[in-house]
């Protein structure tokens, strides 16, 4: 597990083996810098964004640790918290911890994959809520052994999660709840309302 975490100024000091970088590597405009290991592409790359933790992650096919060990991901961002690296499965996982609900875009430029971070009505043109009701201890309307709250999720989150997951999406979806939970009606607005959207 490689971890990075943002010192005095622009420097990133090293916490378990990642050495310090400094920014004035990062390419322009850009909040992260990623060196592309030997081989890959953005087809190579997927994303999962954990918003409700104040977190997405990076998914790189294979096995590339070591590389981000003598590469590690160049930061400039103010916002941006901590960054891990971590093989999961076949996947290489660049966990990136933000200090409040950010929008993000990855891209492919030249040898590396960089990131806009930030706030989501700057970084997305459109942003969509999709709320799947009810949830936890409410299951809604039932019939047949089958509660409503499982349909109207299975619909929402799991059919099309993987449609809106795109590196650099102009259309943004946030969903009111990813799991079986019960969300509350005045968080469920909240997360309509705010122009962040709601900072969780």
């Amino acid at each position: 597990d490689l971890r990075m975490s943002r010192g005095l100024g622009d420097v990133y000091k090293r916490q378990n083996i990642m050495s310090a970088y400094t920014s004035n590597t990062q390419l322009s405009g850009y909040s992260l810098t990623i060196k592309k290991p030997s081989g890959t592409t953005i087809a190579d790359v997927s994303n999962e964004d954990m918003y409700m933790s104040k977190k997405f992650k990076i998914k790189i096919r294979g096995d590339h640790v070591a590389f981000y060990k003598s590469n590690p991901v160049i930061l400039n961002n103010n916002g941006i918290r901590d960054v891990t690296v971590a093989k999961n499965g076949t996947n290489t996982e660049i966990t990136v911890t933000t200090s409040s609900l950010q929008g993000y875009k990855i891209y492919e430029q030249g040898d590396n994959f960089v990131v806009k971070v930030g706030n989501p009505r700057s970084i997305y043109k459109n942003i969509l809520v999709l709320d799947a009701g009810h949830g936890g201890h409410d299951p809604g309307a039932q019939n047949k052994g089958k509660n409503e709250k499982d349909i109207t999720f299975k619909i929402l989150y799991t059919y099309m999660k993987d449609y809106f997951s795109s590196n650099a999406p102009d259309i943004k979806v946030y969903w009111t709840r990813t799991n079986d939970s019960y969300i509350t009606l005045s968080d469920r607005c909240l997360l309509y309302t705010s122009p962040s959207p709601r900072d969780m």
